[in-house]
């Protein structure tokens, strides 16, 4: 076993031996940054293929469990899903949970049920979970039972309330950060809040149906249907743009304070939409229309090259 992951595990569950809500704004600060610095090095051991344990790819998955985009719970998803493989079992439930949060911070339903919120003096609910999976999927990935989950909810908001009772919650809210609305589009930024409860398997990404590149494509690109989205490969096979499916005209994020996108108005065809320039120049995201649906838009591309291919998906035909 890998020391080293050791001792950033175990630093990253110090930060985490009490509730963030229980924090003052400056401490929360304090624990991202620690967070940040942990990912980094996790990063570059994984890169160094100094993993060889079972033990080592949670160690790995946890750190990046508690990151901040997509890549991190995806990279948390298929660490823990290598440690199940090799026969840890916590990296069963870990590679739940991740493939959970992976879904959740897209606005969708989770799968298993591993993931909670709560905010302000709300309770603590369940975020909303796919009805189609059964316990039986969940005891193969050692996650409890949907009732059991459930009554978890229950007990974390009476925990709440008594401390809540003992003055010990911070009076801090969650903060409206950033706002923007278009005509039939609205995106909010709210402060981040990682009040969710760490409690996919070994899943796959949604198989890839090839369609006809549009005509604007860059040269060689590739046009994939994935799921209910879509994607977009460059001429090595490297997923340059991703289309996400979101369920409706309202879409909030979580953000870091310090890193608190920029929310612009812009036209796509004619069509209203809403260019979110996080703060990372190598990534760009748009929350835009396309027919009847509504799509978020990424890739680590140029934004020019983004908006050109941004509404070319075959959603007329």
């Amino acid at each position: 076993m890998n020391t080293e992951l050791l001792a950033l595990y175990e630093q990253d569950q110090a930060d985490r031996s009490v509730f963030f809500e229980q924090l003052d704004r400056e401490q929360v600060q304090q624990v991202l940054e620690r967070d940040r610095a942990r990912r980094r090095r996790v990063g570059e051991l994984v890169g160094s293929k100094a993993l060889q344990a079972p033990e080592d790819y949670f160690h790995a998955a946890m750190v990046f469990q508690h990151g901040e985009t997509l890549e991190d719970f995806w990279r948390s998803h298929e660490l823990a899903g290598r440690g199940a493989e090799l026969g840890h079992p916590g990296c069963r439930w870990l590679a739940a949970a991740s493939y959970d949060r992976w879904l959740t911070n897209q606005g969708k339903s989770q799968k298993y049920g591993t993931q909670y919120t709560s905010r302000d003096n709300e309770p603590y609910r369940l975020v909303d979970v796919d009805p189609t999976t059964t316990d039986e999927e969940r005891a193969a990935w050692n996650v409890p039972p949907l009732a059991e989950a459930l009554r978890r909810a229950e007990e974390l908001s009476r925990e709440k309330e008594e401390r809540r009772k003992q003055g010990v919650l911070s009076p801090q809210g969650p903060q409206r950060l950033a706002s923007l609305e278009v005509p039939g589009l609205r995106v909010e930024i709210i402060a981040f809040d990682e009040r969710f409860i760490q409690a996919a398997p070994q899943q796959e990404q949604p198989t890839r149906e090839e369609l006809p590149a549009p005509e604007n494509f860059p040269t060689n690109w590739r046009l994939y249907r994935l799921g209910e989205g879509y994607c977009a490969t460059s001429a090595d096979e490297q997923e340059v743009i991703n289309w996400y499916k979101v369920p409706q005209s309202r879409l909030s994020f979580a953000w870091r304070e310090q890193e608190v996108p920029q929310l612009e108005p812009i036209q796509l065809d004619e069509q209203p939409a809403i260019l979110i320039r996080s703060s990372s120049p190598a990534f760009t995201q748009l929350f835009l229309r396309l027919g009847e649906a509504y799509y978020m838009v990424g890739g680590e591309v140029a934004l020019n090259e983004l908006l050109q291919v941004a509404t070319s998906i075959p959603w007329k035909k």
